[in-house]
């Protein structure tokens, strides 16, 4: 019933594969017929003029029922006739329909009658002898061609009358010959008389002259080597077998040891050659005569010439199960030691024996064709397996563990079908018994299955006879069809778990402890869904659909979460909800769920990453969920930094930023560049004036000081020339108001008389009334050093003038030196001494703090001055023609780079790890700097010195400012509408620096509250901030400076028109009136 079941089982297999994977059971049993299925599903089983086509699945399966029900009616012309299944009448040309009316429960047990049922004619047919051809005249031949074998053999041996004729006497006494072949050379010399018990245990192998897989053992073998030696026998050896001589099959005893074996005895003639005579055997032999026996092998001990050998072995075990069945000797010289096959293992050898390897070759191309170079299959047992003489050595495979005594290399690949070669070492009369030995072949091994066949077959190629009923039970998905599989591999923040033999998204919210993996994308692979199915059986795949998740249907990556372990309240954290998807959440101190941040962004769509977590039967219900609590940043990719690529076409220059603009430090830097632009604010001076700070100010002494008032124009002239004239306000205060007092002084030179009395600072002392102190700073006589501003000028400190006393100050550099910045503190430092007013490399309690000198600026000019800004009598104003430049803000770039430190991943730039991201390719340095057009790089004509040679085309641009203050921002599409009047003008857009929009009420106001920030920005500005947003220039610094403070509404009350002619009240102007 084995037998039965297998062609009941691939009948039934098929039919509940197609349907299980289609769904559709209940609809195929009562619609769809077998010829349906076949086209559909390629296969050609059935044959096409049969009724079972037409059969419903429903018929078919009631059909079988029925037959089932009688077992000993089941026949294999049962399965032909009624059933239409294509079962070949012949296999190799042999005649198998004696079978076919037995009931298959019987047909292992009437095997010999194929043998029994062949006729002569079949074997010289199957042998291509072309008897009738070559021997037309024998009529003893011809006419039992028809009869079978064993009839046939009969009466032709009873036309000879001779027990001693053989094949050999036929061939030369009466000049016929059989041809060549296997068989009939095996038989050359064995009486014909013996033929029919020679034949009964004659090997299969033998019989078929089947060409089987040879194999040698791993390890230690002896070698033979060919000799062609006849030696004289003596009387007493007349009977013994010699190691290597020739043998001839001389008979059968099946009671003792089955085929007799003689060797094959010679008589040497006159002139010196021999010739075959087996008479010493015969009965009545007389004793006389002299025989010799020919010596055709011989072990090997180095020194004989001659082709060298070791014994080959059948994959057969023999009837005591101890050793494998000896075929012959294999020539050393078909097994090579090296791929190119230019030494053969013959080469290596240096004694009797040789070790063999499971690292040697052959050649699998046809004889006379180019050589083809192909490793040995090495063949073993698996633990544990019980040798018996059904056992056959299977190749090895990775992952199972093999016993070390039965290691064996294929040295060559039979051409004969394994169902003949794993009988190929049992006698004929023992087909009755090799049931076994038959359903013990995988079904590989008996049908030609290729990988062009269907996979179920693929699948069950390996899998014995005897067990394909429990294969076909336990058949998954990806055995019945081609499913490419996407490889996997443990990693740590891995995207998959393994659950229930197949792999699924990693929620931490489920899987949290869990070996985690991560996926390697292969060619072809097949879909998510076939995937994440393929290892379940086809009875289970509608349950196991029901458990799973999107994510596992369409290949999305999530979002990666991990758990936070103290969430702070008040921030917004992911918890995962009962539909399994993350949503965000504001955390309280109550509540009690387990909460979530996302450390990395996965692949695909955003609102997919977050059902990719839902259940299949779950995502109508969690969809509008997910659309309101997505983020527009998922949804939009936005880049917070721009990369770059070189390039020789690329429309913009990388300028490197300037260390020595540096500001701020430990990780709150801000770096700047400066650039040409025509509209710029800046040009290229030898001096610079910086606010001084404490890093640029000596230890001070307290000096007093007190007002006095300016009694005469004589002391007014002298008073103004070192900026001392001041006023007093109405509540006491003093203060100075230069353009003022020029004003006055323009009008009328006796300050008695001005309606604000002027004022001037005197040195006094401590306990002097009305004494006022401040403290009073050195500073050396040279260019740089300590400066005060006056009048939309900068003087030179005067530690001695009390009115220079308290002033803002401000620290003028010279010669290339500045201040140190973070960029620049590993350089040779240098301090300014304020004693002497010279820079040195000494510190002490009069110089500065650390400062720097400025390399790569040879024409002195080593700084960058404001076109609009103040500066000393004696400095270089700008003029018509100076180059303008523009300070930028320098931000991060990144550029590629073969071997860079960073990587794009997840809308922002990550450090390269070689674990995370061996795959990418795409990797970047990065850089600090801006990126100009040729405008700003040479002035546009390439008349101006370029300021990089870095030039670059853009691979990714930052985002617009809106969008990243939507990231920022943390925006839903559900809370878009209402956040997004709420936007700053600074969120909107990017303001440049200096622009009218460059001010703090204009960037913190909202599209609603723009309007009103503008015109309180303009009635509240004063005439130098319009100035310089206009960048006006060639006005006259004392209007500069006079205008600096008016505001606008201010300055245009001050306008009066008298005669044709504007006036500015200056009293009103300056506030007096």
């Amino acid at each position: 019933m084995k037998a039965a079941s297998f062609v009941i089982g691939i009948l039934v297999g098929m039919v509940l594969l197609v349907v299980a994977v289609g769904g559709g059971l209940a609809v195929a049993l009562s619609v769809v017929t077998v010829g349906q299925i076949e086209d559909t599903v390629g296969t050609d089983i059935i044959d096409d003029e049969s009724d079972a086509n037409g059969q419903t699945l429903l018929d078919l399966a009631m059909s079988l029922m029925d037959d089932l029900a009688d077992p000993s009616s089941i026949t294999i012309n049962l399965f032909r006739e009624k059933y239409g299944l294509k079962i070949p009448a012949e296999i190799s040309g042999i005649d198998i329909s004696v079978l076919f009316d037995y009931p298959i429960s019987e047909v292992a047990n009437h095997l010999g009658d194929v043998v029994n049922n062949m006729t002569l004619r079949d074997v010289d047919e199957f042998l291509s002898l072309g008897l009738e051809e070559k021997y037309p005249d024998l009529s003893v031949l011809i006419s039992n061609l028809d009869n079978n074998v064993d009839d046939a053999l009969n009466n032709i041996l009873a036309s000879i009358d001779s027990s001693s004729m053989t094949l050999y006497s036929l061939e030369t006494g009466f000049g016929i010959t059989l041809g060549e072949n296997r068989l009939f050379d095996e038989l050359y010399h064995t009486p014909l008389s013996e033929f029919g018990e020679v034949m009964d245990l004659l090997p299969v192998g033998t019989l078929t002259g089947a060409d089987s897989d040879l194999f040698l053992p791993v390890g230690e073998n002896t070698v033979y080597v060919a000799v062609d030696r006849y030696e004289e026998v003596s009387d007493s050896e007349l009977k013994l077998v010699a190691d290597g001589a020739e043998t001839y099959i001389a008979g059968a005893d099946a009671d003792e040891n089955g085929l007799i074996r003689r060797e094959l005895r010679y008589t040497r003639g006159e002139d010196g050659s021999y010739t075959p005579d087996n008479s010493c055997y015969a009965e009545d032999y007389d004793g006389t005569g002299t025989f010799y026996r020919h010596i055709v092998y011989e072990p090997y001990d180095g020194t004989q010439e001659g082709e060298l050998f070791v014994m080959a072995y059948l994959n057969n075990f023999t009837a005591d199960g101890k050793a494998l069945v000896a075929d012959g000797l294999f020539p050393l010289s078909s097994v090579y030691t090296d791929e190119s096959l230019s030494v053969s293992l013959a080469e290596t050898v240096t004694g009797g024996t040789v070790t063999v390897g499971e690292d040697v070759f052959i050649n699998i191309a046809a004889e006379g064709e180019t050589k083809v170079a192909e490793a040995v299959a090495v063949f073993g047992l698996p633990d544990g397996t019980v040798v018996d003489e059904n056992t056959r050595l299977e190749e090895k495979k990775d992952g199972v563990s093999y016993t070390a005594d039965h290691d064996h290399i294929r040295v060559h690949i039979g051409t004969a079908d394994q169902a003949i070669q794993v009988i190929a070492g049992i006698g004929v009369s023992s087909l009755n018994n090799v049931t076994d030995k038959i359903t013990s072949l995988n079904l590989g091994e008996v049908i030609d299955i290729t990988d062009d066949s269907a996979k179920i077959l693929r699948t069950l190629k390996d899998t014995q006879i005897s067990k394909l009923s429990d294969a076909l039970d336990t058949i998954t998905l990806a055995d019945a069809t081609d499913i490419v599989l996407d490889e996997y591999s443990p990693a740590t923040g891995g995207a998959y778990v393994l659950e229930d033999g197949s792999y699924t998204l990693y929620n931490p919210a489920k899987h949290a402890g869990a070996q985690r993996y991560q996926k390697t994308a292969v060619d072809g692979s097949s879909s998510a869904a076939l995937q994440r199915l393929a290892n379940v059986t086809i009875p289970n795949i509608s349950a196991a659909f029901d458990t799973m998740v999107l994510g596992d249907a369409i290949g999305v990556i999530p979002d990666a979460y991990i758990l936070v372990d103290s969430p702070e309240s008040g921030e917004t954290y992911y918890v995962f909800n009962k539909l399994g998807y993350p949503e965000r959440a504001v955390y309280g101190v109550d509540e009690a769920n387990a909460w979530y941040e996302r450390v990395s962004s996965g692949e695909g769509n955003a609102i997919l990453k977050q059902l990719a977590f839902v259940g299949i039967n779950d995502i109508s219900e969690a969809m509008n969920g997910v659309i309101e609590d997505t983020l527009l940043s998922d949804i939009i990719e936005i880049v917070r930094e721009t990369a770059v690529k070189a390039d020789e076409a690329g429309e913009y220059w990388l300028v490197a930023y300037d260390p020595y603009l540096t500001e701020g430090a430990d990780g709150e830097e801000t770096r700047y560049a400066f650039v040409y632009d025509g509209s710029g604010s800046y040009f290229r001076t030898s001096y610079l004036y910086t606010p001084a700070t404490d890093a640029l100010l000596p230890k001070g002494e307290t000096m007093y000081f007190v007002y006095e008032e300016i009694a005469n124009a004589s002391d007014l002239a002298d008073q103004t020339a070192v900026q001392n004239v001041f006023f007093r306000s109405a509540d006491g205060k003093y203060y100075e108001n230069p353009a003022l007092a020029a004003y006055y002084a323009a009008t009328n030179t006796d300050p008695t008389t001005w309606a604000n009395k002027p004022y001037k600072r005197v040195a006094a002392n401590a306990g002097d009334p009305g004494a006022e102190s401040e403290t009073v700073y050195p500073n050396g006589d040279s260019e740089s050093g300590l400066y005060i501003e006056f009048f939309a000028a900068y003087v030179r400190y005067d530690a001695g003038n009390p009115a220079h006393w308290g002033r803002e100050l401000f620290f003028k550099f010279t010669d290339g030196y500045t201040l140190s910045t973070a960029d620049t503190k590993d350089e040779t430092l240098y301090y300014y001494d304020f004693e002497s007013g010279a820079y040195t490399s000494s510190q002490s309690a009069s110089t500065s703090d650390a400062l720097v000198m400025m390399t790569g600026r040879d024409d002195g000019k080593y700084y960058f001055s404001e076109i609009n800004g103040v500066r000393a009598a004696d400095d270089k104003a700008f003029a018509s023609g100076d180059t303008v430049y523009s300070k930028r803000l320098a931000e991060v770039i990144y550029k590629l780079a073969d071997n860079g430190s960073f990587v794009y991943e997840d809308g922002g730039y990550v450090a390269y790890d070689p674990d995370r991201h061996a795959d990418v390719t795409e990797r970047y340095d990065r850089v600090t700097g801006v990126l100009v057009n040729k405008a700003g790089n040479d002035g546009g004509e390439g008349l101006l010195a370029p300021l990089s040679t870095d030039r670059v085309s853009v691979v990714r641009e930052k985002s617009s400012s809106v969008l990243i203050a939507m990231l920022d921002r943390e925006l839903t599409i559900g809370t878009l509408d209402e956040n997004i009047k709420s936007f700053t003008i600074e969120e909107l857009i990017d303001i440049e620096s200096g622009s009218v929009f460059d001010d703090p009420t204009i960037r913190k106001a909202t599209v609603d509250t723009l309007s009103d920030a503008i015109t309180a920005k303009l009635t509240n500005s004063s005439i130098g901030e319009l100035i310089r947003w206009a960048n006006v220039r060639g006005v006259d610094e004392k209007v500069l400076f006079i205008l600096e403070d008016v505001k606008v509404s201010d300055f245009f009350t001050a306008l009066e028109y008298k005669n044709g002619t504007i006036t500015v009240n200056m009293e009103k102007l300056l506030g007096v009136n």
